[in-house]
């Protein structure tokens, strides 16, 4: 009978948990897509409520979430203003998310190849000079998993993505990690549903020239190599993009 209450109240609080994610998501997608413009005043709780057809305490946690991206300022009895742009949290994997659904992509890439070609190469140079046996050895397991799947785009990705963590790891630097954060939601979510693939061969071999001078302790040779692969993808993505 306890084991049937905890069951119970566990997936009431899913359920809960889900459409608080819904609500906050759709409003945010109107935020994104200039719906609702920057500075502009938001539908008050009741309004929303009766849209949504849910209690005032769902809407309220909904703007909480907003709040916390970034993408709102909620002030008692008053109601909620939008932020612009430029005060959400960018870095948030559900703002990443938003933008990339609904937003402008071609700047969300934009701004995330330029980021990494000033952080990466950085990262790289470190990793030559402080990476483990282990973390050598998950670069080269992400690696051969990217040869096995470059016929598939979306493990072809991932397998990406776990390079480029190991490589983070290896930085021993928690601030460069926290930015890996971000990058893994682009990497695994945003360049497989919106970023045109490079050919698996080009990446591959860039993937490995990072890794050999990694192996071999050069950190300007690691540094050297990240560059040149990060400039490679992001002249092909300015083609794509029309950048």
């Amino acid at each position: 009978m306890h084991q049937q209450s905890f069951e119970g109240g566990h997936l009431a609080a899913t359920r809960s948990k889900n459409l608080n994610d819904k609500t906050a998501e759709t409003l945010g997608r109107r935020i994104v897509d200039g719906t609702y413009p920057e500075y502009s005043r938001m539908p008050g709780e009741l309004e929303l409520a009766k849209e949504f057809g849910a209690g005032r305490t769902r809407i309220r946690e909904a703007m909480q979430r907003l709040a916390a991206w970034g993408m709102v300022l909620v002030r008692p009895k008053h109601k909620t203003i939008v932020l612009p742009k430029q005060e959400w949290l960018h870095f948030d994997p559900a703002v990443i998310t938003l933008r990339l659904k609904h937003g402008d992509r071609s700047n969300v890439f934009r701004d995330l190849s330029e980021t990494r070609i000033s952080v990466e190469p950085d990262v790289a140079y470190l990793a030559a000079d402080r990476a483990t046996e282990a973390d050598i050895e998950a670069m080269e397991r992400a690696i051969e998993r990217m040869k096995e799947t470059s016929g598939n785009q979306r493990k072809f990705s991932a397998n990406d993505a776990e390079f480029h963590r190991a490589l983070f790891i290896s930085s021993e630097n928690s601030f460069f990690y926290s930015f890996f954060l971000t990058l893994g939601t682009m990497l695994e979510v945003g360049i497989v549903s919106h970023q045109k693939p490079r050919r698996p061969d080009a990446p591959i071999s860039e993937h490995t020239e990072i890794l050999n001078a990694v192996k071999e302790g050069d950190p300007d040779g690691a540094q050297k190599a990240m560059l040149n692969h990060l400039i490679n993808s992001q002249r092909e993505q300015r083609g794509h993009f029309g950048l």
